[in-house]
Formats: structure tokens, sequence, C-alpha cells
């Protein structure tokens, strides 16, 4: 559906390296490379006439792990995904560090084997540990030697006191354990401090006077002439930190000092005040350590941090451009898709040809999702939400469906419920999510025999409450290999029989993240040709129980068409996506008017009369929220119109926004005629246009 081109324009965008390779067993270099993005040109400075036709081994250099490498390759030969941290080297020699993920592209018998690498640049990550974990370790050294060397020091002198025949020999000892010490205060740019405070005098070590670039020799002075000695803007600073100390409070402060060769300095002090009898203090020691390295590591671990949160901002702002730019263009496939399969006049091959378009269209839209749920899951910022619900209700919705399904294909379906509540808290759509893709892979699966689903209730134990959901099935199972695997994104299975099932190897992988942040945990058991069983839990707040057996009703709902009425105001400034709607709203027998943008809409509200308003969101000359605004402002008889937003924005963060930005409901695109029937009779039956006539 989408060209080679723009498909790899889509690839050049990215901020990671992407490198497609072909893999030939029989070859002497096994794997070659077939494509690399602009992102890899600009990372290891090779064109692509350089790498395309070479062996990646091009790549390799002095401190490249060859264990990782042949891990890599033993994955590879084995058609398997593998993640790994990999030293490189640029085309001018120098080396460089990636993290990177090498999976597996699906293809057919016969064509060529294909794998893709995806490589982000970890080089300033690995630099900054090193240098991080060269100085903790030194710092810990040297923390270590000096708290020995004063222990030995004061044992010393303790000694040297009771033993007037040791003296000599522990005095020269004693000298050799104080320049010891000076060599470890050296080390850990680390010296310490005496203050008289009835004399204001202030004694320290040359290793503090090193610190304030003062010369040889010079060791003390008053406490307001060290306060001159500080940056004059923090002076201020250790004045108050010195007056807290005095009163009782621990003294702990930062503050620069400047060299003698305008470099600035970080100094950090410690220190604890002595008192006598009557409380009043007369002597203050402590320690002045040099920590400029430390503080200079510590703000570039915080910009990585900050630029590493700001790339996942921009990450999502790019899914979210990338899934509203999908989604619109699949809106006028699927809606005329609908809207042909809608004619009666329509034969039965032309119905079949329909559907197998429906089908391909839907299910490049779930691996659309897919893609987008898996980078959320990754970076931690899929959204979760509490709701109270009716789980029975919801479980047997997204279960019962499949029923149809099976009949068409000839087996069994069951669905059972044991022990449900009647009402209960959780994030049901994530639930339903994760129900859905089993029974999905398990009808996808099965042949013959059956697809049977339980859901129960536990109660209590040292998790709380829990459901329960076992889906099992009597279809073509799994090999072991395969369910080690199962759970890695886009794994795909080498065994023959799976193979050939459609899938891109992202919804076990997704399921297995949702259920874990969930708080649960999800299993499989399979034998190859002997059907699999999978099992999930996941934790649940119960508000109220009732015990329920098996059983599930059929649908029995009216024709929208037969329940709604009323006028309706399509907003929407795309000429297919107005057709597509303009049709589904004939459809179902309701008269309507069309306005391109918001400022059109409003115009039309003025003159005429409306009981639903369908608004786009992205449209020139005034928008769909700034429109929705305006409207909530107007007269009566308008502000209560309920307005929906019809949109390509499609995440579960976008209508949580439309929602509390003024809209009454939200359909995302691509627009599902069931859904519209879903809004049209919220809004448009007899009692509801009714009590909004009434009201105004």
């Amino acid at each position: 559906m989408f060209s080679t081109a723009l498909l790899a324009d889509v690839l050049n965008q990215t901020r990671d390296a992407i490198v497609i390779a072909e893999y030939k067993e029989s070859a002497p270099q096994r794997v070659i490379v077939s494509w690399v993005n602009d992102a890899f040109v600009e990372l290891s400075g090779y064109q692509r006439e350089d790498i395309i036709g070479q062996s990646p081994k091009i790549l390799h250099g002095p401190q490249t792990d060859m264990v990782v490498i042949d891990t890599i390759n033993d994955h590879v030969k084995q058609r398997k995904s593998v993640k790994a941290e990999i030293c490189n080297y640029r085309k001018d020699g120098r080396d460089y560090w990636i993290e990177v993920n090498i999976a597996p592209m699906s293809h057919k018998e016969g064509d060529p084997e294909y794998f893709v690498s995806i490589q982000r640049n970890i080089t300033e990550r690995k630099q900054q540990e090193t240098l991080i974990e060269t100085y903790v370790q030194d710092l810990k050294k040297s923390q270590e030697l000096l708290t020995k060397r004063n222990s030995e020091l004061t044992a010393e002198r303790n000694r040297a006191e009771t033993s007037s025949q040791e003296a000599a020999h522990l005095l020269k000892h004693l000298a050799e354990k104080e320049f010891l010490l000076a060599k470890s205060q050296e080390m850990a740019k680390l010296g310490t401090w005496r203050w008289n405070i009835k004399a204001d005098t202030l004694e320290w070590t040359d290793q503090v006077s090193k610190m304030f670039g003062l010369g040889p020799g010079i060791t003390s002075a008053s406490i307001s002439d060290f306060i001159h000695l500080i940056h004059p803007e923090d002076q201020h600073i250790v004045r108050g930190a010195i007056d807290n100390a005095l009163t009782g409070e621990p003294y702990a402060v930062d503050h620069r000092v400047i060299m003698p060769d305008g470099q600035v300095n970080i100094i950090h002090e410690t220190g604890s005040v002595v008192s006598d009898e009557m409380g009043e203090p007369y002597e203050a020691i402590g320690t002045t350590q040099d920590v400029t390295a430390q503080r200079s590591a510590e703000k570039e671990l915080r910009i990585a941090k900050e630029d590493a949160e700001a790339a996942n901002v921009a990450k999502s702002s790019f899914l979210a451009m990338m899934s509203h730019e999908l989604r619109t263009p699949m809106n006028g496939v699927l809606g005329f898709i609908q809207i042909m399969l809608m004619d009666p006049n329509r034969n039965e091959q032309d119905i079949e040809r329909l559907e197998l378009v429906r089908h391909s269209a839907n299910a490049l839209l779930r691996i659309l999702n897919d893609i987008l749920d898996l980078a959320k899951l990754e970076s931690g910022s899929l959204e979760f939400i509490d709701e109270p619900f009716d789980p029975k209700e919801e479980f047997r919705v997204s279960a019962q469906r499949w029923s149809m399904d099976a009949d068409q294909k000839g087996f069994d379906f069951s669905l059972k419920f044991d022990q449900m509540p009647s009402q209960a808290r959780g994030d049901k759509a994530r639930i339903c999510q994760v129900l859905d893709n089993i029974i999905g892979n398990a009808m996808k699966y099965t042949d013959k025999g059956f697809v049977s689903v339980h859901i129960g209730l536990e109660r209590g134990g040292g998790h709380g409450d829990q459901l329960r959901f076992t889906v099992e099935d009597s279809g073509i199972g799994m090999s072991q290999e395969t369910i080690r695997n199962l759970f890695d994104p886009f794994f795909r299975s080498t065994d023959q029989s799976v193979k050939t099932r459609e899938g891109v190897g992202l919804g076990m992988a997704i399921c297995e993240k949702i259920v874990n942040q969930l708080g649960g945990n999800i299993a499989v058991e399979s034998e190859e040709n002997k059907g699999s069983k999978f099992t999930f839990i996941t934790p649940i707040n119960v508000v109220e129980v009732q015990v329920e057996g098996s059983g599930a009703r059929s649908d029995g709902d009216e024709n929208c068409a037969d329940v709604v009425k009323g006028r309706v105001l399509i907003v929407e400034d795309n000429e297919i996506n107005r057709t597509v709607i303009t049709h589904l709203i004939e459809a179902v027998g309701l008269h309507f008017e069309i306005a391109e943008n918001g400022q059109i809409a409003i115009d039309k509200l003025k003159e005429t009369e409306f009981d639903l308003i369908l608004m786009d969101i992205n449209m020139p000359v005034m928008d769909g929220l700034t429109a929705t605004k305006h409207i909530r402002t107007m007269p009566e008889n308008v502000r209560s119109i309920p307005v929906i937003a019809v949109t390509a924005h499609a995440m579960k963060s976008d209508a949580q926004r439309f929602l509390s930005s003024g809209f009454d409901g939200y359909l995302p695109k691509p627009l599902e005629y069931n859904a519209l029937c879903d809004v049209l009779d919220e809004f448009l039956s007899d009692s509801q246009i009714t009590s909004r006539s009434a009201a105004s």
C-alpha cells in the first residue's frame, strides 16, 4: 500500500541508524549489507557506496568484542532476534559504541533472507560511565585509605601517651603516618581545618591552601579573612551556613573559589561545632574537599538525562504525527469499503473481494497500533486508567465476537465465567486488548476442534484479588524454541506451520509488557500438533461480587437507523473524509450539512438548528478545538449541542484531552460504522433530543 521510497523516507527521518543486511549461508561472507539510512552514514562516516555489498566486519576494530560478535552471528544463523552493545569503528578510524537490536525480517521460502539492525549511538554514555566509574573507584579508595590512616594515627597517638619508652619510635612512626595521611588527602583532594572560635583563629592543612590557591606556608587566618577567599557571589551563603552551625545545625556547604589562573573550582565543606559545659561553642573542626570534577560529571549526567528525555518526547511526537498522517488515508480506505459493503446490489464475488481488502487494511491498522503501543511500553509512557466497569459484560463482548468466526471455520467456541464481580476497578481497555490478542491467536492457529475461554476471580491471598484468564485451543501448537522466544518483539517462529500465518510478531510482546505493568504475569503451555494454553493473571479491585456460571447473551441491538433522528453538522476539511462520513450518515437516514472548517461551522450554527456536530480537529482557518471552545460561548440552544471529535489523533491520551476540552464524545479515524451508530444512539435518540429541546 505504501511505496518503498516512502518507507525509505520515513526510515531516513529516524535518529537511530538502520541497516538492512542479507544473510547468505553458503557465501564466504554470510552477511552482506543491502541498505542503510542517512543516520548510519552520519554515524559511521561510510557513504552508501562504501558499505553496501560489504560485510559488517568492515566496521570492526581492536576494541570490538569478538565474543559479542560471535553471539550475534549465532543468533543470525538461527534466525533469532538479538540485542547487544558493541564497539564499531568509523571510516576515519575513530571508535564509537552502539546499542544494536537485530531481528529477522519475514520472507517467503526461496526469497532472500534479510535482517534489520537498529543502532543507537551510546558513545557519550559509555565515556561518561567510564569516567564516573574511575572517579568513584579512586574516591572510594582514597576515602577508605583516609579513614584507615585516621584510625591508625589516633591509635598511635594514644599509645604514645601511655608509653614513654616507645615515644621516640612512635614519634617517628607517627610522622610517617602523617605523611601518608597528607598524601591520602592530596589524592582525595581533601583537607582538614580547625577553628578556635573564641580566639578567632582558623588553621588548615596544606591541601586546603592548595584548594584556595594560596602559597605554601599560609595555613591560618581569621574567619573574616577566610570568607574573603571565597567567590564574592557565594560569601553570603557561607556566612549563613556558619551562623546556622553556631546554633547547633550541621555545617555542610558548597561554594566556589577563583584560582590565581582564573579557573573557578567548586569546594564542599563539612564540619561540626564543639561546645563547653555551658553550651557555649568554642571550637569547630571539619573537612574541605575539591568536588569540581564530581559536580562536572553530575552536570554532564543531568544534561545527558535531559537530552534522553527530550529525545523520548521527540520520538513520541513523531509517532503521534505518523499515526495521524497514516490514519487519515486509512479512514478513506476503510470508510469506502464499509460504504461499498452496504450496497445491497453487490454480488457475492464483489463482497468477498471487499472483505479481503478490509481484512488487509485492518491488519495494517493493527500493525500501526502495535508499533505505537510497543514504543510507549518501552519508554514507560503508556497510560493505564483505573476506572469502574462490569468485568463480565466487558469480557463477554470482547470474547464473544469471535464466536461467529469459529462458526465459519467449523469448530467450537466456548466462553465461561466463574465467581465474577459485578463491579470492579481497573484498566478494562488494556485487559481486553490482551484477551482479544490471545483469543485472536488461538483462532488464527486453530482449523478444527475448539477454542475455549475461561475467566474467573481469585479472592484474597498474598496478592489480593486477581482475575485469571485461560485461553485453550486444539490448534497447531508450538515448538519449545518458539515458546522460549514468543514474547520477544518482532519474533517470527521458524516452525513451517506458523510461518505461513500472518503477523509481524508484536502482539505477544505487547501482551506481556501490558500484563507486567498491570502487576500480573502471563504463561503458555504448548506442544506441536496438540494445541496451546495461555494463562494470564492481573490484579483487580473488586467492588462487588456475584456468583455467575457460564453463558453469554446474543447481541440484539436495533439498527441505529430505526432509533435515531435529527440534523447533523459535519465539519471536515478533507474531501475524502467528508465523502466517507456523509455516506455513513446517509445510510442511517439522517439529514446533514457540510462545513469545511470551524469558522464556516460557527456561521452555519447561527443560521440553522442542528442536533449533533461531528467535528474534525486539524483544519485550516479555524481548527476543531478553537471552534468547539467558541461554540460553548454561544446562546444556550447552540452551546448545548453535543460535539463529537472525529480525528486521526487516536491515542488514549488524545481522547482524554478532547473530552476535557469541551467535546461530548470521541470517534477515532478510521471511522467505523458501528462506532458511529453507538454515538448516534447515545445523542440522537428521541429522549435525548426531547430533553435538550426542553432545557434550551
